[in-house]
């Protein structure tokens, strides 16, 4: 598996990221259907055959359109809090919690099931 690039390299730069998101933000706002096939590229079969149904593909990029309308700040604040650990010891964690992972995600990490005690947080 090609490990997501969002979590890995791209992650380690906050310019970089900038970058890409206010990309995809002036696509989305200049031609919606563009954005959304450049939202495509990487995303799992499972995402891709759903994301092929128009209103869907729709009420998406609507959605990246309005997160994107502040700016591109919160993507980078997102990628750099999730590409790193947290310098939290799970151990002592005095609640439970899980973590959902879809079965067939390409994009968010696993290691992050991985750090949580046991690993008994994680649900697929």
């Amino acid at each position: 598996m090609v490990p997501p690039v969002c979590f890995g390299p791209l992650a380690d730069s906050p310019r970089a990221v900038g970058v890409v998101f206010q990309s995809f933000r002036t696509a989305l706002g200049l031609a919606p259907e563009l954005g959304m096939r450049l939202a495509m590229v990487r995303v799992a079969p499972a995402d891709r055959q759903v994301l092929r149904q128009p209103s869907t593909r729709r009420r998406l990029g609507d959605t990246f359109i309005e997160g994107l309308r502040p700016g591109v700040v919160g993507p980078i604040t997102d990628l750099t809090l999730f590409a790193r650990p947290w310098q939290i010891d799970l151990a002592t964690a005095r609640m439970p919690a899980r973590i959902w992972l879809g079965s067939k995600d390409l994009d968010v990490p696993r290691s992050a099931a991985a750090a949580s005690p046991s690993g008994s947080g994680l649900a697929t």
